[in-house]
């Protein structure tokens, strides 16, 4: 397992540690150790999984399914910018939504995904934007497209949402 795959679990269960108070509360360092360890155990149990400590495809799925219902049940994002519902942002978009955008997806990597971000503020979806959105998609169990539609838009706007609250207080 890589290191970003570990940080990505790491970073979904000291959020599910934080907002449940449950499983250990455990650094995010992009090492699976035994602290790492316990905690996916003490996850596993809990979602009535074989206990074995190592992140399955069954564990990733309720870890990922579970992170995403915490994230939502928490109070809806204030709108950082309106995206129109029909919108989709792709490669050679340019304009103060993709900028926006990029900002959001590089505070995001900065101070809670540590292998999104990295953009250009330049407000052109150019190639490492589309890989930082695809890269968000898969760690958000959404279609891998690179592409910004509304639900993309969405996920990313609630969780800088939430992390720019928490940094910024």
């Amino acid at each position: 397992m890589s290191a970003s795959e570990t940080r990505e679990i790491q970073e979904k269960l000291r959020a599910l540690s934080l907002s449940e108070g449950r499983l250990p509360e455990i650094a995010v360092d992009g090492v699976y150790g035994p602290l790492t360890s316990l905690a996916v155990s003490a996850f596993q149990q809990e979602e009535g999984l074989s206990v074995t400590g190592n992140v399955d495809s069954e564990t990733w799925k309720r870890l990922n399914d579970r992170y995403l219902a915490t994230l939502y049940a928490q109070k809806p994002p204030e709108r950082v910018a309106a995206l129109a519902c029909n919108l989709r942002l792709r490669m050679g978009e340019t304009g103060d939504d993709v900028y926006l955008l990029q900002t959001m997806l590089n505070f995001i990597g900065e101070n809670r995904f540590y292998n999104i971000g990295g953009v250009d503020k330049n407000g052109i979806y150019d190639q490492k934007t589309a890989a930082a959105v695809r890269e968000y998609q898969r760690a958000a169990g959404l279609g891998m497209t690179g592409d910004t539609d509304k639900q993309t838009w969405d996920a990313i706007a609630a969780l800088y949402n939430k992390y720019f609250e928490q940094v910024c207080k």
